[in-house]
């Protein structure tokens, strides 16, 4: 099942959204001292969140409590800290009277014990699925009120995973070359250059995009998530067709990778309207993984202790 348009999640999240008044409360995190005076908190119903995204992401046929319960990740307390702050639920839960849909495994309706989850328990149950990536954005980066830049900057985040998919891609490909006994940077050179960037080099495309050439800086480090999704799949479905395959040789492994790629570079053309070569940035994968976690650690500083009771 497929997510909704990302303009849809921004509005619908946005509507859906109910603010209270919070006290504050002790946090593990000395620097941050406790509010003087109420300040507004945000929670999303389970039920709404369940509409939004589907069975898949929020599933009903289960406790909605207990479920949330176990998304939630508590943050690393600091080691300057001598003493354990015992951490209260960061939602409360209620009855409201919704009724779950009939299901096809589980046939008929019934009124479920609904959940209120704050926004750092919504960042909690998404950030675990790389495909929610829009909405992980949108619950850390509360300040961002604009969907293009929210938009954006998710689009910038999406690099870090990517990136490590196809990573994980690129490892198991390097085990079938060396069973088979073959020179790595060159079937790289001769059949992935070649199929997905046109025969383009790394070094030529670093140049045309401006980017200093280093060692051991993979082009990768500088792809988009579109051209870094389209590789690791083209990938990744080569080397299960080459699994089943009865003649399990190099030539095979080639032609077989050959075609994946090249289907994949013509699917990200026409998603995109950029060929991967196109599909190029100046910012080091690193430097946005940085940022990344920069952003996240701020805000489950400043989020993980807000409680709605």
């Amino acid at each position: 099942m497929s997510l909704p348009a990302k303009p849809v999640i921004f509005e619908t999240l946005n509507q859906q959204k109910h603010i209270i008044d919070w006290a504050g409360q002790e946090s593990l995190f000395p620097e941050l001292r406790k509010p003087t005076k109420n300040i507004h908190a945000e929670y999303w119903l389970y039920s709404d969140l369940h509409d939004l995204y589907g069975e898949l992401y929020f599933p009903s046929q289960t406790n909605w409590q207990t479920y949330a319960q176990s998304q939630i990740v508590q943050p690393a307390i600091p080691k300057n800290r001598l003493h354990t702050i015992q951490l209260t639920d960061p939602w409360p839960s209620f009855t409201n009277e919704h009724i779950v849909p009939a299901h096809e495994i589980h046939p008929g309706t019934k009124k479920q014990s609904d959940v209120a989850m704050t926004r750092y328990a919504c960042w909690c149950a998404t950030r675990r699925n790389p495909a929610m990536i829009f909405s992980r954005t949108y619950f850390i980066l509360p300040t961002i009120t604009d969907f293009t830049e929210l938009y954006n900057t998710s689009y910038q985040f999406a690099r870090v995973y990517l990136r490590n998919e196809l990573a994980t891609q690129e490892k198991n490909l390097a085990g079938v070359l060396k069973q088979l006994h073959a020179n790595h940077q060159q079937f790289n050179h001769q059949t992935v250059q070649r199929a997905f960037f046109y025969g383009y080099s790394a070094d030529e495309i670093k140049s045309a995009h401006r980017i200093v050439i280093k060692p051991n800086d993979p082009l990768a480090n500088y792809m988009g998530p579109a051209s870094l999704h389209a590789k690791a799949c083209a990938i990744s479905n080569a080397l299960h067709r080459f699994g089943m395959s009865r003649r399990a040789n190099l030539e095979v492994l080639k032609i077989i990778m050959h075609e994946e790629l090249t289907k994949e570079r013509v699917r990200a053309i026409q998603t995109t309207g950029l060929r991967p070569e196109q599909d190029i940035h100046q910012t080091h994968i690193l430097d946005v993984r940085s940022r990344l976690h920069q952003t996240e650690q701020e805000f489950i500083r400043k989020y993980h202790n807000i409680k709605l009771k």
